[in-house]
């Protein structure tokens, strides 16, 4: 049987998610700090991982390296006590053989020292001791044996492979039978490892002086497990602190008291592991074979070894720098000289990978070295426990590095090294900034971009220290930064470190006043332009910020006022055009910041010029490229300021909110919105300017143009003019909109409009009807009879298509009938498409329309033709974002008619009910017997690996009165993707089943197939009762985030619904009766308290206590969908309320699973337990103790679907049980619920480890001595 440290480890190595790896490695750190003498078999176990090739797994294994390092008490020798004289004598004496700064030269070890890449590439050679003994031609055939396999050409099939490649191909360049002896022999004659040359840098200073045999052994021995390589066999070590030779540890062990024979006068003693460990026992840093292995592996050829071990000795040097290289047969006067050359030692191993190391990797156009980044870091840790002194001799190696011309990769890593050194040691900022800005500024200018990147980023954590103590650099700093602006391009990786660095400097800049710096922004901040535009996203969002932080820093923004045109049209362009919802967002904002920052009247200007231009980008057609004359663009290399012409030729096309092809139709919608709505906040914020603007002239300009397009037939102008007023209502709260505007609004609200978007429909529709018409004419049947129709109507097309063609085709011919069938379902196509397109853009127009006149507060006398369409847009819209906005709208309009008589609220709040309970796949009816089918939009995830039916005959159906739908849903939802991952939920595979492929397959997975179709087909039909029950979600979760406390007061027929029914008619009786009506209402009221408990305030949610003792009740219920809805009102109140609901679960529901009598009872309480870890998630694990007993026991019940519920919580509990050991009892936990998870525990203890078992006496006095086994089995 597994252990406790062996399932950690597996989760270390596969955990699903970062979060459940680190909670792992935090238990791993609980076993050492219960097991201290175990430290060097554990990080054993954990070294394994520590070379791992997944990223997760190495980056999890120096979590665990952390939590094992924080239980481990720091070491704190006192050391020898000896006379001055001897210590004097000690002084040049180096203990350890250790490197030092006055005999280490990185020029060597640049010149001689072998590079160190990705890997050594032995994964790509032969195997020589295979190929060793074959002769030439059994070579060849080998390995065209394996080429063929590798190319997926083996078999018997003749496919022409031989014919490819002849014999030299296939020869290696080696001898075979010289076993590999010339191998790398031109490598080794150019350079040595690196791993030699730090031994012989060791080895150099290990010469020095006068050591003993004891001194020089260590030295050796240190300097041999740096040089050796290591295999990856090499899996299980054991890290070990002594001294003397290899040979078996002895466990250390305590005499105890065992159990007492019969017999008098004999007492029996046994040995035992003892568990403690005291420091004083040790004679060396408990760390110090650890870390010498890892900085040896600093030097493997793999590149993730190299990451994995610089990881692990960074969360060592972390916590224990002060402690490591002392011993305890140290001086105590050398105590801090043998620490300071331990971390010396290190700090010059980890510059030597920053001078070897080469490997890199890309993410998108920045380079990422993951081995310097980390090595540099770990350099960090180091240097924070350094004496100044030696700061100062590692600041000089990281200078050298600077020097390195021919190798970027040197400089990249020496300027990495200083930025941690400059964040890390920002005492001595002062005393470093003097040598390093040079440096920093020549890596400024460096040929190399990356280079330049990680230079910028050095002097951020010091930015402040720049502008209190080196004043005069700053301004050459922001002319160089300035400058690089224009050198920098799309593929440039720099620009985000740059920008972040020029803002920083500009905000210390206007802080000490150097106004200098602030009158050439004019001139300074266009540069920023180019990058709006820029092809990676985080550069677009670093030019933005820069803006907005000059904009905040500046204490005279006359300079914004003479670029002020060009620089509202490059935000709002970025606003049209952008896709990413943060980018746009913060466009949007720095668009705000300028509106108040700059005078009215330059506005006025700008707006007058350029504001036709912003609406014609605020309603172009999405699906056709933007005129180049509605663009701008800043062009840095000289070009300057100017818009692109109809003529100027180009590859590259601009769309609305840059949508493409490739994208599906929902997400070109979302987008598109999206880049609307923010434009009419931009737009509507400029209307609430000029609101405040005396003359009003600008205002009436811009209403002029949004009444023009109110007045239109075009559906786009109408909705956004719509989401402008309302934008602007909001930026307003007392406006007082135009009577003639309010006016318009209404008139869009009667009238029946026939959209330009659609005209071209609409000229279908009128070629098919008449060509209909035209061909029962050409048979001699006039369907019209003898009227004349100018333009057909869609209520007149839907009669000429259907039953006036049903009654005209009884007096056709049989050969007239194709043709005529064929124009009627051509114009039937039309008529849907015409129906479907109408219906979508009319509902956006209303409801937006409505939105905007319930934000003016300019309601009409009667409510019904701005209910309608908000009503509508909950019930139909597809697109979440405008389904959110009038969500609001409909919260804010039950606002203002609370008081309002006769008060609409209780009838909106009905059918907004009846919405979220309209779907049956979701909200189940009380009568389940003929139910065809119920895979519902389940809110629980099935894992892909729960086995179950292998076709929808098999699975269980859920009864009125027995069955578990979660368990039913699940099922089919396991089937339906397994049936997909097989490839038979494609029509061609259901229909062609007389293909070679298809008469293969059994008639039971046809089945299968065809059912699923089935399903499909009909979870198509029920989509817009999907969209219905999401829509109503939407409106009332937004009403009860909106209202607050007040929703009893604003909305009582809703807190009535989800709280109030529940209580008053689940009563705590079990004989009660209803009738079917008030049943379905119970149904009904939990479908909507699930729906809305999560957005309630909180002291609302603290009233939902009251409803846990009627959900249980439910239980008792003989109705599946109602115990199914209460399983799953428990499951969402454990996340609302938890400790409360859980209190109640574990208490009461787990009672409930012990009635053995009363299945119905047991099927509701495991129903809601799965409901419970689904929720919770992480957060169950204080009470994974508490319910994996009464689990465990329902894994045996007579009921089949209670065992497969109860086998589906077992499998996730276990999954978590080895995270639960560290983590404290809840605060509010129950004294009884504590002293139970203690018996629980104990239980479980014993039930996976017999040692563990409790003592049992036999009654009876035996004349004998049990052995060890029989006293387990007896125990």
């Amino acid at each position: 049987m597994a252990t406790r440290l062996d399932r950690l480890l597996v989760i270390l190595d596969t955990g699903s998610t970062p979060v459940t790896r680190k909670a792992a490695a935090k238990q791993l750190g609980e076993i050492q700090k219960l097991h201290p003498h175990e430290l060097p078999n554990l990080l054993g176990r954990v070294f394994v991982y520590l070379r791992s090739k997944n990223w997760d797994t190495r980056v999890a294994a120096a979590h665990a390296i952390q939590a094992i390092a924080e239980n481990v008490p720091e070491w704190n020798p006192d050391g020898l006590k000896i006379k001055p004289e001897e210590y004097c004598a000690l002084e040049n004496v180096n203990l350890d053989g250790k490197l030092r700064f006055e005999d280490f030269d990185i020029n060597t070890v640049l010149e001689r020292g072998e590079k160190l890449l990705g890997s050594a590439g032995e994964e790509y050679d032969f195997e020589d001791t295979i190929l060793s003994g074959m002769s030439r031609s059994e070579t060849i055939a080998h390995q065209r044996q394996q080429l063929k396999k590798k190319l997926g050409f083996g078999g018997n099939m003749d496919l022409g492979f031989d014919s490819m490649l002849d014999d030299e191909d296939l020869v290696t360049t080696n001898n075979v039978g010289d076993g590999g002896g010339s191998k790398k022999v031109m490598s080794q004659l150019s350079t040595e490892s690196a791993a030699d040359i730090v031994a012989s840098q060791i080895a150099a200073i290990s010469s020095d002086g006068q050591m003993s045999s004891r001194e020089k052994n260590r030295a050796k021995r240190k300097a041999k497990s740096l040089a050796k390589q290591r295999s990856k066999e090499n899996e299980n070590r054991s890290f070990d602190t002594g001294e003397g030779p290899a040979e078996k540890k002895q466990r250390r062990t305590q005499s105890v008291l065992v159990e007492q024979p019969s017999e008098d006068g004999k007492i029996m003693i046994d040995n035992v592991s003892d568990g403690t460990m005291s420091m004083d026992e040790l004679d060396e840093w408990p760390f110090e074979a650890f870390c010498v292995e890892l900085c040896g592996e600093l030097f493997n050829p793999s590149w993730e070894i190299r990451h994995g071990a610089s990881s692990a000795l960074r969360e060592i040097v972390k916590l224990h720098g002060n402690s490591a290289g002392k011993t305890r047969d140290t001086p105590s006067m050398k105590m801090i000289d043998v620490n300071t050359e331990w971390l010396e030692d290190v700090a010059l191993k980890l510059l030597c990978v920053f001078a070897l190391d080469r490997f890199g990797d890309y993410v998108s156009d920045e380079v990422v070295a993951p081995v310097h980044e980390t090595c540099a870091q770990t350099l960090g840790t180091v240097l924070h426990h350094m004496p100044k002194g030696s700061v100062i001799k590692v600041l000089s190696v990281l200078i050298k590095l600077q020097t390195q011309e021919k190798h970027w990769q040197v400089r990249h890593g020496g300027l990495l090294g200083l930025k941690y050194m400059l964040a890390v040691r920002k005492d001595m900022a002062i005393e470093l900034l003097p040598d390093t800005i040079p440096w920093i500024l020549k890596g400024f200018q460096d040929g190399d971009d990356d280079v330049r990147a990680v230079a910028a980023a050095a002097l951020l954590p010091v930015a402040e220290d720049l502008g209190s103590h080196f004043q005069d650099e700053i301004p050459n700093m922001l002319t160089i930064l300035w400058d690089i602006l224009l050198e920098l391009d799309d593929l440039t990786a720099s620009t985000n470190s740059v920008m972040m660095l020029l803002s920083s400097l500009i905000t210390i800049t206007t802080n000490s006043n150097d106004l200098p710096a602030m009158t050439e922004l004019n001139e300074l901040v266009p540069r920023l332009w180019p990058f709006f535009r820029h092809n990676i996203s985080s550069v677009r969002l670093s030019s933005l910020k820069t803006l907005d932080i000059l904009i905040d820093s500046s204490k005279n923004t006359s300079w914004l006022s003479t670029i002020l045109a060009e620089q509202m049209r490059h935000l709002y362009q970025r606003i049209i055009l952008e896709e990413s919802n943060e980018i746009r967002s913060m466009a949007c904002e720095v668009w705000l910041k300028v509106l108040k920052a700059v005078p009215i009247h330059f506005l006025q200007q700008t707006v007058n010029w350029h504001a036709p231009t912003w609406f014609r980008l605020l309603i172009h057609p999405p699906n056709i490229p933007i005129d180049y004359s509605l663009l701008t663009y800043q062009n840095n290399s000289g070009g300057g300021q100017k818009s692109k012409g109809k003529n100027e030729t180009t590859a590259e096309q601009y769309y609305v909110a840059n949508i493409n092809v490739a994208m599906d139709q929902t997400t070109q919608d979302s987008l598109i919105f999206t880049a609307r709505i923010t434009a009419a906040r931009a737009i509507g914020n400029l209307f609430a300017i000029f609101t405040q603007d005396a003359t009003k002239q600008t205002l009436m300009f811009l209403l002029t143009a949004i009444e023009t397009f109110i007045a239109s037939s075009s559906g786009s102008k109408i909705l956004v003019s719509a989401l402008v007023l309302h934008e602007w209502a909001r930026a307003c709260p007392n406006l007082q909109c135009p009577p003639t505007v309010v006016e318009t609004l209404h008139r869009v609200l009667s009238n029946q409009i026939v959209y330009d978007e659609l005209l071209y429909l609409h000229q279908r529709l009128q070629i098919d009807s008449q060509a209909l018409v035209n061909a029962f004419a050409e048979n001699g049947l006039d369907i019209l009879r003898g009227a004349t129709v100018d333009s057909y109507t869609l209520d007149m097309s839907n009669v000429i298509a259907g039953s006036l063609y049903n009654e005209s085709c009884k007096s056709l011919p049989a050969s007239a009938l194709p043709m005529i069938q064929s124009r009627q379902r051509q114009l039937t196509t039309t008529i849907e498409t015409f129906q479907n397109d109408y219906q979508k853009l009319h509902i956006r127009v209303l409801s937006s329309v409505a939105g905007s006149l319930i934000a003016l507060n300019r309601l009409t006398e009667k409510l019904n033709p701005i209910i309608h369409p908000i009503m509508d847009s909950v019930k139909k819209e597809e697109n979440t974002k405008l389904q959110k906005r009038t969500a609001i709208a409909l919260a804010q309009l039950l606002t203002l008619c609370k008081n309002r008589t006769p008060c609409p609220n209780a009838k909106i709040v009905k059918n907004l009910c009846t919405f979220v309970c309209s779907d049956p796949n979701h909200t189940p009816p009380l009568i389940l017997d003929d139910m065809k089918r119920l895979d519902v939009d389940s809110a629980l995830p099935l894992s892909s690996t729960d086995a179950g039916p292998s076709t929808l005959e098999e699975i269980p159906k859920c009864g009125t009165t027995l069955g578990i739908l979660t368990l039913q849903r699940k099922q089919k939802e396991a089937l339906r993707n397994t049936a997909s991952r097989r490839g038979k939920l494609t029509r061609n595979n259901s229909s062609n089943t007389t293909s070679r492929s298809g008469s293969n397959q059994s008639a039971k997975e046809m089945g299968v197939t065809a059912a699923l179709l089935k399903e499909i087909e009909s979870d198509e039909a029920n989509a817009s009762l999907v969209v219905q029950r999401l829509g109503g979600t939407t409106a009332l979760s937004t009403c009860a985030e909106r209202m607050g406390e007040e929703l009893p007061i604003i909305l009582p027929a809703l807190w009535d619904t989800c709280c109030n029914y529940v209580i008053n008619t689940v009563k705590m009786s079990t004989d009660q009766v209803h009738n079917e009506a008030e049943l379905k209402q119970i149904i009904n009221s939990l479908q909507v308290l699930e729906a809305t408990v999560l957005a309630l305030h909180q002291s609302l949610k603290k009233q939902t206590k009251s409803l846990l003792p009627h959900l249980l009740n439910c239980f008792n219920y003989p109705y599946t969908s109602i115990r199914h809805m209460a399983s799953r009102c428990f499951g969402v109140l454990s996340k609302v309320i938890t400790t409360e609901t859980m209190e109640i679960v574990l208490t009461k529901v787990v009672d409930v699973l012990k009635q053995s009598e009363n299945v119905m009872c047991r099927q509701g309480a495991i129903e809601a337990i799965i409901h419970i870890i689904e929720n919770l998630g992480m957060d169950i694990l204080p009470y994974i103790v508490l319910l994996i007993v009464p689990v465990l026991g329902r894994m045996s019940d007579h009921s089949e679907e209670i065992r497969l519920m109860a086998t589906n919580c077992f499998a996730t509990l276990v999954q978590l049980m080895p995270l639960e050991a560290s983590i404290p009892d809840p605060p509010n936990m129950s004294d009884f619920l504590i002293k139970k998870k203690e018996d629980e525990r104990h239980f479980l203890d014993q039930l996976l480890d017999g040692s563990k078992l409790d003592k049992f006496s036999i009654p009876v006095p035996i004349k004998c001595e049990l052995r060890k086994y029989q006293q387990i089995i007896l125990h």
